[in-house]
Parts: C-alpha cells; sequence; structure tokens
C-alpha cells in the first residue's frame, strides 16, 4: 500500500513539474516595425505626442534620420526604430524605441545619452522645471530594444511602453 501510495505521489509530482515548465516565456525577442514602435509611442507617451506625432526612422519626413545627422550616426546602427522628439528649446521632451543592429546597442546607448546630456546641459540655467525632466530621463534595454524616455512622468511612460515590449 505504501509502495503504491509513494508511486502515486511520484506520479502527481512529475505532472507537476512537466506542468510548470511549459510556462516558461520563449526567449525569442518580439519583432516590431518603425511603424508599429511609432504606435507603441503614441499609446503610452505624454501628451506631447499629440504636438510631436511619433514617426518611424525610416520615414524619411520624420525626426528620424535627422536626429541620427545630428550625432552624424550612421544609420545602419538601427535596426527599426521610432521617435517622438520636440525641436522647440523651452520641452525637454524626447520618446524614442530603437532597435539596435547587431552589436550596436552600447553605439546607440550613447547617441541617447549624448542627447540626453545635451538637454541637461540647454536647461542648466534656463526652465529649472525642464531641467529637472532631462535629468530624470530614462533609458534602458528592454527586450532587445533601447527605450529612451525624457518627459513628465517618465517612469509611468516607460513602464507602459515596456509593458508593450514584451
Amino acid at each position: 500500500m505504501k509502495k503504491l501510495l509513494v508511486l502515486a505521489l511520484g506520479i502527481v509530482m512529475m505532472f507537476a513539474v512537466v506542468g510548470c515548465s511549459k510556462n516558461e516565456r520563449s526567449s525569442e525577442v518580439k519583432s516590431f516595425t518603425g511603424e508599429e514602435l511609432a504606435q507603441i509611442i503614441s499609446d503610452c507617451g505624454s501628451e506631447m505626442t499629440q504636438y510631436n506625432e511619433p514617426k518611424a526612422f525610416d520615414d524619411e519626413n520624420g525626426m528620424g534620420p535627422m536626429f541620427l545627422q545630428t550625432f552624424e550616426a550612421d544609420p545602419s546602427i538601427i535596426e527599426a526604430g521610432a521617435i517622438s522628439y520636440s525641436m522647440m528649446n523651452v520641452k525637454a521632451y524626447a520618446i524614442m524605441i530603437v532597435k539596435p543592429a547587431e552589436g550596436k546597442a552600447e553605439d546607440v546607448k550613447t547617441i541617447l545619452e549624448n542627447d540626453k546630456n545635451i538637454n541637461i546641459q540647454n536647461f542648466t540655467n534656463y526652465l529649472a522645471d525642464q531641467l529637472e525632466i532631462a535629468e530624470n530621463a530614462i533609458i534602458e534595454d528592454v527586450n532587445g530594444y533601447i527605450v529612451y524616455v525624457m518627459t513628465d512622468d517618465a517612469e509611468t511612460v516607460f513602464n507602459a511602453i515596456s509593458e508593450k515590449l514584451k
């Protein structure tokens, strides 16, 4: 009887382990087009997306190519991306999602850090509230995408974007 109980308990435990292992997440990185990333920015971004329409980096009329030119960056470092960016020097505002090309994540992060530092420098003696926004900008890797958020309530916007990228 004890052997039968131990065997039954062993079988139950085996199914429990097998059942739990099937819920593991895939290690595959979800792939988004530039247009899909622009839509994520539009859905998750602050009210500033109304005034700075998110555009895919491959949109020749958008901010992406101009942003890369500003930093003399080779467009080939980006596989896909989208940007919403204020060109007005009265608002510290940028939201970008970038899928770096293979091996180019650090190059992309460097460009975004440079932009953040320029904004900090621009607002150091001008508009203290915008300086705080620039200083609190977030640049992090989320599931293979570099997310850059510089806006009011950056953490909330960043978390919403992160959820969409998972």
